[in-house]
């Protein structure tokens, strides 16, 4: 605790494809997530609680840019995190552009808004915006690795200031 640095919680995610897409039309998805409480929660890396999430997901080709639009709906286990009173929904949009550099190398720039995370808690009841810029590369086949610079937008004391964004996912 004393660097700062630790392990947050486990998220399993299932992704469903509804539509394939098209020429006109977007590939659809619905994505379902499971959050485990594996952080430690008084470090406050983690909520203590089950979470659950639902998405719906478009893709669509657009010219050389791949866009992505997400709305998702958070359901939260605990109604509070250190003594402070949560809201136990949250609504999220993530819209992005990925650009391919190559075959293998993609640039991503994204902005995600989320409804406030407390009730009634100073600035951290007020909606968040941040915009993530990044690169995804397939470093093997099916596995994906991100790697990415987030900045808050607009609010700036309701979520860190900046951050970095790191991920490995393999499709199975």
């Amino acid at each position: 605790s004393d660097t700062g640095a630790g392990l947050n919680e486990l998220v399993l995610s299932s992704n469903f494809r509804l539509t394939r897409g098209g020429e006109r039309l977007p590939q659809i998805c619905l994505t379902l997530h499971l959050k485990l409480p594996t952080g430690k929660e008084e470090e406050l890396y983690g909520s203590g609680s089950v979470d659950g999430g639902l998405a719906l997901c478009f893709a669509k080709k657009i010219w050389k840019f791949y866009a992505y639009l997400d709305l998702q709906s958070t359901f939260f286990g605990s109604d509070e995190i250190a003594g402070i009173p949560m809201n136990q929904y949250q609504l999220s949009i993530l819209s992005a552009l990925e650009f391919p550099l190559t075959k293998r190398l993609s640039q991503v720039v994204q902005e995600l808004f989320n409804t406030g995370a407390a009730v009634d808690y100073y600035e951290f009841s007020d909606p968040t915006n941040e915009i993530t810029l990044g690169l995804k590369a397939e470093i093997i086949a099916q596995t994906l690795l991100e790697f990415g610079f987030i900045e808050n937008l607009f609010t700036f004391d309701n979520s860190p200031d900046f951050g970095i964004h790191f991920g490995l996912s393999r499709r199975f």
